[in-house]
């Protein structure tokens, strides 16, 4: 969790480069906020050819494309309450069903979630599920802005200035 703009994404990024266990497997992103909850719904699990108007073929979700490694959904928060639900059900169960589909498929993946809500007071106002919530909140990382790490400047400003270096030789 963090304001916008922390770093939360970076912090994912570095979870799973950094894992001895899923560092070699895929690592799907997901921004929550760009897709409507049917979208994310299709995007997520996956889709068979006919189960809307527009799939004309098979379409893999994210989190079987990610099987083995880590999926990051950034800004949990504003998932909607159909795939807050469908998210639940895979976490309980480690199997996704593509809609239209008539089998479950089992996947080894690790979910990263960040938001910069305040997500008990989202399920206090009824947005958020608590359920999920429980089923998220493993490891709970909090991320605090740069003016309170004042710290981290420079070894940020080495960091961007190699990468600078390198990019234009």
């Amino acid at each position: 969790t963090g304001e916008t703009g922390v770093g939360k994404g970076v912090a994912a990024r570095f979870l799973h480069h950094n894992s001895r266990t899923r560092r070699d497997g895929p690592f799907e992103e997901i921004h929550i906020t760009h897709y409507g909850d049917d979208v994310l719904a299709g995007l997520l699990f996956g889709a068979k050819k006919g189960a809307y108007t527009d799939a004309k073929t098979d379409i893999k979700g994210r989190l079987h494309m990610a099987d083995k490694g880590v999926v990051f959904l950034d800004e949990i928060g504003d998932l909607g309450e159909r795939s807050q639900s469908m998210l639940l059900q895979f976490l309980n169960s480690k199997t996704i069903r593509p809609l239209g589909g008539d089998k479950d498929i089992p996947l080894d993946v690790q979910i990263v979630a960040a938001t910069n809500k305040n997500l008990r007071q989202e399920i206090a106002e009824g947005r958020f599920r608590l359920d999920l919530f429980q089923r998220l909140k493993v490891q709970p990382i909090e991320i605090a802005p740069l003016r309170e790490r004042r710290e981290d400047i420079w070894v940020l400003l080495r960091h961007f200035f190699a990468m600078s270096d390198r990019e234009l030789r």
